[in-house]
């Protein structure tokens, strides 16, 4: 039977989703916890490869295996990984689901704090920087990414992309006080790709480049903006429903931190 996990997880307790040598990643914790669960080696396959650092409220991965107790895998994997990565839900899926080729997309959420006094309980989740100069520009400039281009100024040098056609579904810029919440939708992403974008639109902002366009025009890394730190980028969700959207996701943060209640953000219902 085909097993689907939606994990959460906090990207500065690893070196990165995707499994090294050394060990220290999302993906060398859980296949120990389910190694040590079913008492044999089990791997598995992970909707999306974070960097190190990069935090994850919703990522999905699957495995094989036969005669599982669902019930039992989220509070005892969670358990086993010390709640460094909780499993929030167990279920068979069909054979021909596949965490990475049945997505619809992924969305993820960039943090900026603009003060130079940050709030101590975002601190690890936000890059801070003392200003945005236009915010209406940056949003401007955000928006210049949606639809189908090629992302080479975006890439990482040492990215092993055959193509940098991705597509972008839908950006937003959120501004709640000094806390900027950048949302950026999309098919798939190459890597570094999201943080070579927040790097660019601060840079854009402080006067040292152009602009989006010109930029994407020259397919070319280094006249793109410095990277932008780990910590302040999330992955948010990934998507296995056409219906789900930027909105939805910032509706479910709100429901979930307002007396109303709802389903919390990193686990809506489906």
């Amino acid at each position: 039977m085909r097993i689907r996990l939606d994990i959460s997880y906090l990207g500065s307790s690893f070196l990165g989703f995707q499994s090294q040598p050394h060990g220290q990643t999302v993906q060398d914790e859980l296949q120990k916890a389910l190694g040590i669960f079913y008492r044999r080696p089990v791997k598995i396959v992970g909707a999306s490869r974070t960097d190190a650092g990069v935090h994850a409220e919703h990522q999905v991965v699957s495995f094989e295996e036969e005669g599982t107790a669902l019930s039992e895998l989220p509070y005892a994997l969670t358990s086993l990984m010390k709640h460094r990565v909780v499993v929030l839900r167990a279920q068979e899926v069909p054979d021909e689901f596949h965490p990475i080729y049945s997505s619809k997309g992924k969305i993820y959420r960039y943090r900026l704090f603009c003060s130079k006094l940050v709030d101590p309980f975002l601190k690890p989740f936000v890059h801070e920087i003392s200003q945005i100069a236009n915010l209406k520009k940056m949003a401007e400039e955000l928006a210049e990414f949606k639809g189908v281009h090629n992302f080479k100024s975006f890439c990482a040098s040492d990215s092993g992309a055959k193509s940098f056609e991705r597509r972008i579904i839908d950006v937003k810029l959120e501004a709640r006080g000094p806390l900027v919440n950048i949302w950026i939708h999309g098919e798939g992403f190459l890597k570094q790709m999201i943080r070579s974008m927040i790097g660019t639109l601060l840079a854009i902002d402080r006067g040292k480049l152009s602009s989006v366009k010109e930029i994407l025009a020259r397919e070319d890394r280094p006249s793109a903006g410095p990277t932008a730190p780990a910590k302040g980028l999330c992955l948010v969700r990934v998507l296995y429903a056409d219906r789900d959207s930027i909105a939805d996701e910032i509706q479910r943060a709100d429901q979930f931190f307002t007396a109303g209640g709802g389903a919390p953000p990193c686990f809506p219902a489906e």
